[in-house]
């Protein structure tokens, strides 16, 4: 949506209403909907020219939980964390406490991902483990020591058995392609 010509269509729909033209004449001249004329002559009722910039869509804040579900949450993180049995700690486990114990009414109860971006606010989730080096030993061909390659392939006969298929390939060794 272009936000200048959004707003050239909302003053001149205004205009031609405030000139005393009925909805459906303006309709004619602005290529919106009935809907839509409503909506902006509400917005300058009530706020005036000002009412027909655009507002922001955002309709939760990041921070809109109370300090109390906030607390809430943080306490049943540390509950399930020295439980000796089980040891859900997760979003979807603390969700469960929180519905099971009922100690928030329904409309307070907070989403999987607002429980995760709360742990994570209170460093309580855990970080994940660095990845540890692997080691592959390449092996250095000698005129002793032959290296061969072998492709393998798994395949499933009719009734589900396993068989695995082994091919080899060429001896491979300094002097070979010599």
């Amino acid at each position: 949506m272009d936000e200048k010509q959004e707003r050239h269509w909302r003053r001149k729909t205004i205009r031609l209403w405030l000139r005393g033209h009925s909805d459906r004449q303006i309709r004619q001249r602005v290529p919106r909907s009935l809907g839509w004329i409503h909506k902006w002559q509400q917005r300058y009722i009530q706020w005036g020219w000002h009412g027909l910039k655009s507002q922001s869509r955002q309709r939760n804040h990041p921070s809109g939980y109370s300090t109390q579900v906030r607390q809430v949450v943080r306490r049943l993180r540390r509950q399930l964390a020295k439980r000796k049995v089980g040891r859900l700690i997760g979003a979807r486990a603390i969700q469960r406490e929180i519905r099971r114990s009922r100690l928030l009414p329904p409309q307070q109860r907070p989403s999987r991902a607002t429980i995760k971006r709360i742990l994570r606010d209170a460093h309580l989730t855990p970080r994940p483990p660095r990845p540890h080096a692997v080691y592959h030993p390449h092996p250095t061909p000698r005129d002793d020591y032959i290296i061969q390659a072998m492709d393998w392939a798994s395949r499933y006969l009719e009734g589900g058995a396993k068989v695995y298929a082994f091919q080899p390939a060429t001896h491979l060794s300094p002097s070979f392609g010599a």
